[in-house]
């Protein structure tokens, strides 16, 4: 009798204890905890997560668990999980992914975007945001290519119209609608006063067509793709305005608002005396470097990099 009592105590042990190793596998936990551990891995490990299963795919593909993956790695000590990377393009059409770390597993990636579309296409480097490069074809139909180079996924964008002189594309997310989206700035070149704004959603039924929107930049100034940052989801540019004094000043384009605004920037002393400043995104916060002291020595009174 005790003895059948100890095997059927038994039982229930191992039946509790099956049940309870049932309930702790990956997809039971709740999505909170879910989430907050795919945070944490590698971006080659979620693209491994996309073939495990249909319901890890959509929170992997998810826009806002990208743009939250984004901001981990920018604001958390990430290079031991996964080594920094640089991109690098040549001959406009061969994206070379190495790795800064020798020592990293994946020590070089290369992607050739003519596999994909041909080589009859003769591309224009646009802007790079988010890990995906713009391409503007130069001649016939101007197409857009947005090329995901990790994925090897290439997606051609609707030739948006009319062609002009000047044409300035940046690429932001909307966390409103958790949606990226791609501003186009155009007009006639030398007129930085006739400015026109179209809006690109990626991903949803709108995707069709580009939107024209009312907004404009505030007042006449050069903005340029090499001059700009992506922060908080938003593009911005330190720009000159084009006045008398030659203003410095920064333009934030607010893709959830979709409206230009001025922001104001920290009261450096002797601020319009600096020579040479940088806007950069410094661990997930939009900064200005000042590096006067490397690039003008004679010209500079300090010896240092200041941000």
């Amino acid at each position: 009798m005790e003895e059948m009592q100890r095997r059927s105590k038994k039982r229930i042990m191992m039946k509790q204890c099956n049940e309870s190793t049932t309930q702790t596998q990956l997809m039971d936990l709740p999505l909170e905890i879910l989430l907050a551990i795919l945070l944490r891995l590698p971006t080659r490990s979620l693209f491994s997560l996309l073939c495990v299963s249909k319901t890890l795919r959509s929170l992997v593909d998810c826009p806002s668990f990208a743009h939250k993956h984004s901001e981990y790695i920018a604001t958390s000590n990430y290079e031991d999980l996964d080594p920094p990377h640089v991109m690098v393009l040549t001959n406009s059409q061969l994206i070379t992914l190495q790795a800064l770390n020798p020592l990293s597993p994946i020590n070089e990636f290369a992607f050739d975007i003519s596999n994909s579309i041909g080589n009859g296409f003769n591309l224009e480097f646009e802007f790079v945001s988010y890990g995906l490069l713009l391409f503007k074809e130069k001649e016939a139909n101007h197409e857009l290519l947005l090329v995901n180079p990790l994925r090897g996924e290439v997606l051609k964008l609707p030739p948006p119209l009319p062609h002009c002189g000047y044409e300035l594309y940046a690429m932001g997310y909307d966390v409103m609608t958790s949606t990226h989206k791609i501003v186009r700035l155009f007009g006639p070149r030398g007129h930085p006063d006739h400015m026109v704004v179209q809006i690109y959603v990626l991903g949803t039924s709108s995707s069709s067509s580009w939107r024209q929107i009312s907004s404009v930049p505030p007042l006449p100034c050069c903005l340029s793709s090499k001059a700009s940052v992506s922060a908080y989801g938003n593009m911005h540019w330190l720009v000159y305005v084009l006045s008398s004094d030659l203003e410095l000043r920064i333009l934030s384009f607010d893709f959830k608002r979709e409206e230009f605004e001025w922001i104001p920037h920290t009261n450096l002393p002797d601020f319009d005396k600096r020579i040479d400043l940088h806007l950069i995104n410094f661990r997930g916060r939009l900064s200005i470097v000042d590096v006067s002291a490397i690039s003008s020595p004679q010209k500079s009174d300090h010896d240092q990099i200041e941000i």
